[in-house]
């Protein structure tokens, strides 16, 4: 165990992939006995219910947020404390040591809620809205509620998003960035979100010294994973071309 003395941030946070199919999955068991409880489910639910209540929440807890089920555990720790919900963490012992849990029917279903912006009167829980509003409600939920100074890690932001929304979100993540002095890095297979920061480098709302980028390769001819720094001029043009985007562009058009 490595015990760090001094961190370059106050706090760190990482907006797991698969963040919306993690909601879902998660939601499902407390919706469920939410339902029971209203007695709207039907017979065959309501008996599923009660047997998770009676026997299993505890068992189906460990599972889901143990350590083999990353990055479950991470995702949800972050998402309470990002909504300011008040848990108890307890701690269990599974295989070769002991771990912190949050027990499941103690997470509400409804920590994200949808309105519609025309609808006014319409709200709907996060499993039945639009997938690409609750991913992006979801990386600044756990964005804008971080401390100060703090790192955060969004693994491919683009995910379910069409191309304006990932501008959008790059133009929030930036100036949250620059609000909260917030170290920002993020993983992607998305050249809008590339461009979409570059665009911010050129208007002058970012310096290109603020960004860096690294590009991941790797083919038949070299196996390994390779790691090249692609430069960021002033006006936000880069030093070398992305090749899989100008591929993809050539194979298209």
């Amino acid at each position: 165990m490595v015990i760090k003395r001094h961190s370059t941030w106050s706090e760190s946070h990482i907006a797991v992939a698969g963040r919306y199919g993690l909601l879902l999955a998660y939601q499902a068991i407390p919706e469920m006995i939410e339902s029971a409880a209203r007695k709207e489910a039907s017979p065959e639910e309501k008996e599923v219910a009660t047997k998770i209540l009676c026997g299993f929440s505890a068992f189906i807890d460990v599972i889901l947020k143990s350590p083999y089920l990353a990055p479950l555990p991470v995702f949800v720790t972050e998402l309470l404390e990002a909504s300011g919900i008040k848990y108890k963490p307890e701690l269990r012992e599974v295989g070769i040591g002991l771990y912190k849990f949050t027990p499941i029917i103690f997470t509400p279903s409804t920590v994200l809620r949808y309105r519609d912006m025309i609808n006014k009167e319409l709200e709907l829980p996060a499993r039945q809205a639009p997938s690409g509003v609750v991913d992006y409600s979801l990386i600044d939920l756990i964005v804008s509620k971080s401390a100060n100074g703090s790192l955060i890690i969004v693994e491919e932001p683009e995910e379910h998003k069409n191309p304006l929304q990932q501008i959008e979100l790059m133009r929030r993540m930036v100036n949250l960035s620059k609000e909260k002095n917030l170290t920002l890095v993020l993983t992607t297979h998305s050249e809008i979100v590339i461009h979409a920061i570059l665009k911010e480098v050129e208007t002058g709302s970012l310096k290109n010294d603020a960004v860096k980028l690294y590009y991941f390769k790797r083919d038949d001819e070299n196996p390994w994973t390779t790691v090249e720094e692609i430069g960021v001029h002033k006006d936000g043009s880069l030093e070398e071309p992305l090749l899989d985007f100008e591929e993809a562009v050539v194979q298209i058009f």
